[in-house]
């Protein structure tokens, strides 16, 4: 999304970097900069305003004092609320506590991408001088146990597989909590939480769009449940949307549902795509990393080498891969931020938060 920005009074007597604080607090209010949405470099915004580094950075210090953002130095400048007001703070002995919820659906544990979402809570953690501690908790628990900390835990922030058996354990501690991703179950419901999610449409629209721009007529689809969750709808509706804007007309042979998401079952569902002799020249991945391992395996039997005979585009994160995804790291600071946002403000509100997602060129996409 490109953001304009007004420009100073260099004539005026108010600071240089009151003004620009002023610009940028009145974008985020006015949601032109959303929230999770991020800034510019701060070099480029030294450029932009044509101000010295030096009052960028006292300017974009007031916003992260008067809690409109979060800055890190190697992964930039988020927003992290449109309205925050202040309230008691949380006591520095104070800990918030990761819980990873398992399930059949999605690799947690071993999956890199939820260790950078903790990298991300524990170092924004730590510029509050708080501890974080981490705890997996399976549907087959009885209760979610802090190990002797129960008094210290003052929120969670709860990612992984959430269903609603955890979900009901989580409440039973009667701890404040933030989920990033949506519960399991096949409607959304108000938790009563903060939920950090990327846009499910938008995520397969720009991943279709892309391809189609690279010349693919005959784009396919592998998704592990299309049509049961909210976001496998979402996700199958963006895919089409984006081929009827590029005037192509959305196959249904070409959607392939991987079923249970076991290995057979996904390599099954590609070899039948193969096999109807539904030609296609570019296939989207819904998630990683199964789906892609499994669809080497079948492209490897059948002789089909990427990116010559099929791109490939991931919406998740998988180095190498040309992919539409989110900083796992930025993720899970911007998830501590919203949470101890909900520990320390009086006024806060539960939201949404949409996750801005980006697409990285790999090696596994071609033009036609």
């Amino acid at each position: 999304m490109s953001q304009h920005f007004e420009q100073l009074n260099f004539n005026s007597s108010k600071p240089l970097y009151s003004q620009i604080t002023d610009i940028i607090e009145k974008m985020i209010k006015d949601k032109e900069i959303p929230v999770g949405g991020k800034l510019p470099p701060q070099n480029d915004l030294r450029k932009i305003f044509n101000v010295s580094i030096d009052t960028m950075r006292v300017a974009l210090s007031q916003l992260v004092k008067e809690g409109y953002i979060s800055c890190r130095p190697t992964h930039g400048t988020i927003v992290i609320s449109d309205s925050p007001q202040k309230g008691p703070n949380m006591v520095k002995n104070s800990m918030v506590c990761f819980v990873t919820c398992t399930g059949p659906l999605r690799r947690t544990l071993n999956n890199p991408y939820f260790y950078s979402f903790i990298s991300g809570a524990e170092s924004s953690a730590r510029e509050k001088g708080i501890s974080l501690m981490c705890k997996t908790l399976s549907a087959s628990d009885e209760e979610l146990i802090f190990n002797g900390n129960e008094k210290n835990v003052s929120g969670l922030i709860v990612a992984g597989q959430p269903m609603a058996g955890h979900i009901k354990m989580i409440k039973k501690t009667r701890i404040p909590f933030i989920l990033i991703g949506d519960v399991y179950q096949k409607e959304r419901t108000d938790e009563g939480a903060d939920v950090l999610t990327t846009d499910d449409f938008r995520n397969t629209y720009d991943a279709a769009k892309y391809l189609a721009g690279l010349g693919h007529r005959r784009i396919a689809m592998l998704a592990s449940r299309p049509n049961t969750y909210p976001w496998d709808r979402e996700e199958l509706n963006g895919y089409s949307q984006a081929l009827k804007d590029s005037g192509l007309e959305p196959d249904e042979n070409l959607v392939v549902n991987a079923g249970s998401n076991t290995e057979d079952d996904i390599c099954m569902a590609m070899r039948a795509l193969i096999d109807k002799g539904a030609a296609f020249t570019a296939l989207i991945l819904t998630s990683l990393p199964k789906l892609y391992l499994c669809t080497m395996k079948v492209f490897s039997e059948r002789n089909m080498r990427v990116p010559d005979d099929v791109s490939i585009i991931a919406v998740d994160d998988m180095p190498g891969l040309t992919r539409i995804t989110a900083n796992a790291e930025d993720v899970g600071s911007l998830a501590f931020q919203r949470l101890f946002m909900r520990l320390t403000d009086p006024g806060w509100k539960p939201e949404r938060v949409k996750i801005e997602c980006r697409l990285i060129e790999g090696s596994t996409t071609r033009k036609l």
